[in-house]
């Protein structure tokens, strides 16, 4: 346990790999915000263009005076609302895996000191195993919601006390699949293969399994941390009235440090 605290704060030791790979992740993510802000924009400006503008209440006062013209052009104009909602949501979604699997093989490209090259031979692989990630994140979703069910029903009377059981069981399922995904990714730019990889990740966790213990104990210990210090030193008055944008924007960048330190331990705890 003590040489595994010792590893532990050794990852903290920032260097420009790190840096390198906190700037790639964070264009990244900048990238996606911005397609996901642009593509609502086109959403909200339909949906003015659809209802004028009026709010729910004087909408329905107008269609029960309107015309049968008017209430089936409304129909109509609501149902390409509809296709339109769900075709940006797909976009959303593509757009994200592109970004993620061309950061993510620049990151770990970075990470094992290969040469990049962005082609369609090197990127596809990423691809599919983002949308691998995408199927098991979805199937990871199910078993949450059945656990956390499962919990509330166990939960002590007291609501403070079931807030914070609830909120230790969230960062930890966050922490495990985080570190999941990442041992996945650490076998995947070796074998560039997806089952391959995941099955790799899952033997490597059987034979150590200590040591994967630690990795999650150790993020969720770093996980609290950072949450504590973010109450404590972000001021009441400005979280308060600061523009929801910025907040995010502060929460992103928080989380994308904290990610980029744990897939840095990750590397250094499975080399």
């Amino acid at each position: 346990m003590k040489n595994a605290f010792v590893r532990y704060l050794h990852s903290f030791s920032l260097n420009s790999t790190v840096i390198k790979t906190f700037g790639i992740d964070l264009l990244a993510s900048a990238l996606i915000v911005l397609c996901a802000f642009l593509l609502n924009k086109i959403l909200e400006w339909r949906l003015v263009l659809i209802t004028g503008g009026k709010d729910v209440e004087s909408l329905k006062t107008a269609l029960l005076s309107a015309s049968t013209d008017t209430a089936q052009q409304f129909l109509f104009d609501t149902k390409v609302f509809v296709v339109l909602f769900f075709g940006v949501l797909l976009l959303i979604l593509l757009f994200t895996l592109v970004c993620s699997a061309v950061s993510q093989y620049g990151v770990w490209s970075l990470l094992f000191k290969r040469k990049t090259a962005y082609n369609q031979k090197n990127i596809l692989p990423w691809l599919k195993l983002f949308a691998a990630f995408l199927l098991l994140g979805l199937a990871v979703l199910l078993v949450y919601f059945l656990l956390i069910t499962l919990l509330h029903f166990l939960l002590p009377g007291s609501a403070g006390l079931a807030a914070v059981i609830v909120s230790l069981f969230n960062a930890l399922c966050l922490l495990l699949f985080l570190v999941w995904t990442l041992v996945i990714e650490y076998y995947f730019i070796e074998k560039e293969n997806v089952w391959g990889s995941i099955g790799a990740a899952f033997r490597w966790i059987q034979q150590h399994y200590q040591k994967f213990s630690s990795i999650v104990f150790f993020g969720l210990l770093t996980f609290i941390i950072i949450n504590l210090l973010y109450g404590k030193l972000l001021p009441v008055s400005f979280a308060l009235t600061a523009a929801p944008p910025i907040i995010l924007l502060i929460k992103l960048l928080i989380f994308l440090g904290f990610y980029n330190w744990l897939r840095w331990y990750v590397v250094r705890e499975i080399a």
